[in-house]
Order: C-alpha cells, then structure tokens, then sequence
C-alpha cells in the first residue's frame, strides 16, 4: 500500500498551497508551491514510499533514510550554487522537503533545445558546479550522481547561465564507506545512481572520492560540448560495461581548444588514482585555459593598433616641422634673398602624391591614413598663410653732381 500523494490545488501542512507539479518520480513529485504565511513560492518535495509487503520490511526505512540523508547533506551546505532547503519531515506517512524554488531549466533541456554549448559557456557553468563540490567536499559529502538533470540553469541579474546543482538524495559520507557494498544497492538489487554518468569505482561498489563527481562531471562537460551523451548505448548493462573498460574516452574527437580538452581529459580517466583529484585542481585548469584566451586576443590587436599609432605620429611631426619659430641666431630668410637679383618667384606647391586604393582588408588602416594626410594639409594650409612674400630689392638712387662755374667751384671750396 502507497500513501496518496496531494493533488494540485491542495494545501499541503495548511501552509503550502500547491499550483503545478514541476517534477515526479517512481514514487514521489515536485510541486512548484506557495507558502502562505510569507507569500513565498517554494520547491515542495513529496515522496510516498511503499509499506511493508510481500516480506520486504525495509522499503519504508530506506525510502526515509535516503530522505533524512538528503536533507542532512543539503543542511550542511550554504554555496550559492547548491540547492537550499527551508524544511523537511513526515506527515501521515508522506516524507516532504521545501526547497527554495528556481525558475529554470534544467542542462538537459538547454541541451535539447539548443544543442551543443561554446566552449566558454560550459566553462563558466562548470566553474559554478565546482564551486557548490568543492564546499559538499569539504564537507565529507559526495554528490554521486551528477547528471544534466541534477543541473538547474536560471537567470540571474541578467546573467541566464547562473547555477543550482540538485538532488543530494544519493549524497555519501566519507566517513560511511565500509557500508557501501549494501547501501548502496536499492531493494531491487539495481545500481543505485543514473548508470550513464557514473564513476568505474561506483560500479564496482569501490569506494568513492571526489574524483568520483569530478568524473561524472566531465562527461557532462563533453555532452555539452557535443550536445549528446558520451555514451550512447541503451541498456544498462553495455553503458557500465564502457564505465569499466580499460578504455579510456577519446577527446580528442571533441571540438574546443586543447587547453580545455586537457583538463576534461583529466577528469574522466578511468582509474580514479590517475584522475584529477579535487575541485580545486579542476578550477586550477579552467583558470590557465581562461589566462590563455584572455592573452590571445591581444595578437591581432597589436598588429592594427601599432600601424595606427606611427602614422599619427609621423602627421604630428610633420605638423610640427612646419609651424615651429625660427632660431634666434638664424639669418632671416628675407635677408638672404637681397643679395640676389631681385627676382619675384611665385609659389607654386608640390602636387600631392595619389591616394593608396582602398583596402578592404583593413579599414581601420585606411582611416589611418586619411586622417594623418588631412592634418598634414591642415598644416601646409596654415603655413602658407602665415608666411611672408618676398620683398623686392630697392636700388638707392645716386645724386648727380651739379655742375659749377669754375670760377664759383673755387669760391665754394674754400668757403668756412
């Protein structure tokens, strides 16, 4: 016998009316909720685990250990990008959680609807991922089943890739691991966890590290990047065969550039010993690969801006050269002129060389140009103006002697 779950319109504790199911499961659902008393909406998590039938008295002790273990692991943990839990508890024999409620979609639907992702998105989703594990890891807990699902994206202050990872419900304590081999098998005998995504070591009911998310979250990164599964198979029983195959994934296959490969490579290595270990290590990565393409950029960036800034110096030194002052001890130029004939010249100015043709290739070199020519004629233009024509040369005039009497020329002479 199953308790009956509430249906929508219902007031779930007389505190949660409940307006749409956003999420169910084998034996649960997921209510999109308001909570009346402060007018909030909420995530409200209701599981109906089966009694005790049929000489299976364990079903409802594990559906509520799983439960409480959930709700324990997500207490614990208070990152930005990890779920928040407001309440939990049992009510007529329902197991309930309230959860903070993010409007979203999930990775696999963004990955449904629009395919592969650019490399520099799925690195900044999978810096947020890292950021909620690395806290969860600190504190002895291992998600264990990372998956697109388990990946909530929302918008945020404008920015519509911000991240909520879900579902601790599978979340393993380090300090648990002698009672892994039972635990962690469901009363059907069947691998607890989405078998697509998960580590060798949880296969082979090994014990389980950080590297074991960092695993799972690799091959959601290359199923991003790709925009299908690394492992296509069907059934369950070829998909962990993959999982445990000496074989490693071949990445070199996946189209991004190769600092970023490195990294997803050293996360899905088959053996957990020769895997990347910690979040820490992976944000380490992620960070030399995001230095790398900032530097890029700069490349071409160089090769415009340098041609740009000597065409503008060579039009200011030109401007200059043409409208400095004279020295003081230098000889006027009008001065020099008067011991030649005095012969007016007219100005005639040198014709301008022709225009370089367009190139299309580079227009921002060809403004360039432009402007550096038009700031030279400007110049030209103001010095021709401001200097002074030639002045002609003055020949004194020479006095002729009047012509004397000699008898008067004598008188003259002599005269005080």
């Amino acid at each position: 016998m199953v308790a009956k779950l509430p249906r929508v319109g219902d007031e779930f504790l007389d505190r949660y009316a409940l307006e749409r199911v956003v999420g169910f499961g084998g034996y649960g659902r997921i209510y999109q909720a308001r909570q009346l008393d402060l007018n909030r909406r909420v995530a409200l998590k209701i599981i109906a685990p089966p009694t005790a039938v049929d000489d299976e008295p364990s079903n409802l002790a594990h559906f509520a250990e799983r439960f409480a273990r959930e709700a324990s692991a997500i207490s614990k943990l208070s990152d930005p990008h990890t779920i928040t839990m407001h309440d939990h508890g049992e009510h007529d024999g329902l197991l309930y959680m309230v959860l903070e409620f993010i409007d979203g979609k999930t990775i696999k639907d963004a990955i449904a609807a629009g395919g592969p992702m650019e490399p520099v998105r799925v690195v900044g989703i999978l810096r947020q991922v890292l950021q909620s594990l690395k806290e969860a890891h600190r504190a002895g807990l291992i998600h264990r089943d990372i998956k697109p699902s388990n990946i909530m994206l929302y918008e945020h202050l404008g920015d519509p890739d911000c991240v909520k990872v879900l579902d601790f419900g599978l979340a393993k304590s380090l300090g648990d691991q002698q009672l892994i081999g039972e635990e962690d098998l469901t009363m059907a005998d069947t691998l607890v966890g989405t078998p697509r995504y998960m580590s060798p070591e949880q296969v082979r009911h090994q014990p389980v590290t950080p590297a074991t998310d960092l695993y799972s979250l690799g091959l959601l990164a290359i199923e991003m990047l790709t925009g299908e599964p690394v492992i296509a198979d069907k059934t369950a029983m070829s998909i962990v065969a993959r999982h445990i195959s000496v074989t490693e994934f071949d990445v070199e296959q996946i189209e991004c550039p190769e600092g970023l490969r490195q990294v997803i490579a050293g996360m899905v290595r088959k053996d957990p010993r020769q895997r990347l270990q910690s979040a820490d290590e992976v944000l380490e990565g992620l960070n030399g690969w995001r230095a790398e393409r900032r530097a890029a950029p700069w490349v071409p960036a160089v090769a415009v801006v340098v041609p740009l800034v000597v065409m503008g110096l060579i039009g200011l030194v030109s401007w200059s050269d043409r409208t400095a002052p004279p020295e003081a001890n230098a000889t006027p130029a009008v001065e020099r002129r008067t011991v030649e004939p005095a012969v007016v010249v007219p100005v005639v100015e040198e014709p301008e060389p022709p225009s370089p043709p367009e190139s299309p290739r580079n227009p921002a070199m060809f403004e360039a140009v432009v402007v550096a020519r038009v700031r030279v004629g400007m110049a030209r233009e103001r010095s021709s103006a401001t200097a002074e024509a030639p002045k002609p040369v003055r020949r004194r005039k020479t006095r002729k002697p009047e012509k004397v009497p000699d008898g008067e020329r004598k008188l003259r002479i002599f005269e005080p």
